[in-house]
């Protein structure tokens, strides 16, 4: 799965679905910054998991250091944009 929906790019059949999955099981958002939040998040998953899957499929030492790396700084985007949507989430006027 993690090739067809990092290999065949995000109009694949299995990114949209994913997609699709990922805003309905936040409840589908009418506002459009939240559903890019929650795409966001979608599309930075699939990718630290085929970035994680290239470290490990490395030849040397040298390449998986650096599909590695990759990955980990993706995975702070990942939590990152996680709590952004949670801090989204919250009402404008109870966030001051």
């Amino acid at each position: 799965m993690i090739s067809s929906l990092a290999g065949e790019g995000f109009r694949s059949p299995d990114m949209i679905q994913l997609r699709n999955d990922t805003l309905a099981a936040a409840g589908n958002p009418s506002d459009p910054a939240h559903r890019m939040l929650l795409e966001h998040l979608a599309v930075t998953h699939v990718m630290v998991m085929a970035i994680q899957k290239r470290a490990l499929d490395a030849e040397d030492a040298p390449t998986f250091h650096v599909y590695a790396m990759g990955a980990a700084r993706m995975a702070t985007e990942l939590r990152l944009t996680a709590l952004a949507i949670k801090a989204y989430q919250v009402p404008l006027e109870q966030r001051f």
